[in-house]
């Protein structure tokens, strides 16, 4: 009776295992096609973390209509803005423009991209072989 229910009890922990991967998977998935997707212009009004260490993670951009906080998928952006700076993120690109002054512009990719999420059927073909310095990571 107990080696059944161990037995049991492995195989419900291997299969909530693998249905929290999946969802994990799938929310990441989309919400990386998502930030590629946005767009977005304005000044950097302030730097930030979310957690108690100085480390600062996030940013908050005036577009002129809205304020928006933005997390981006790499530190090298973090490491290179500061208030008043302005930033450019175009539509369906995984590049941002950070622009200290008219001379200096500064390129970064956007997001991390996973060369698993290149794989996937569903991520768009015409960014399959785009921006590969941001899956330089992953190989």
């Amino acid at each position: 009776m107990r080696k059944t229910l161990a037995l049991l009890v492995f195989i419900l922990f291997i299969g909530c295992k693998g249905f929290i991967e999946k969802k994990t998977y799938e929310s990441s998935f989309k919400r990386l096609i998502n930030n590629i997707e946005t767009e977005y212009t304005g000044i950097i009004i302030e730097t930030y973390s979310t957690r108690n260490d100085n480390l600062h993670t996030h940013y908050r951009v005036l577009t002129g209509i809205d304020t928006l906080s933005i997390c981006p998928g790499n530190s090298e952006i973090m490491n290179n803005i500061e208030v008043g700076d302005s930033i450019l993120k175009k539509t369906n690109d995984n590049m941002v423009y950070i622009y200290k002054n008219r001379e200096d512009i500064r390129k970064f990719y956007y997001m991390k991209i996973p060369m698993e999420y290149r794989k996937d059927s569903r991520f768009p073909e015409e960014w399959k072989d785009k921006w590969m310095e941001s899956s330089d990571w992953d190989r």
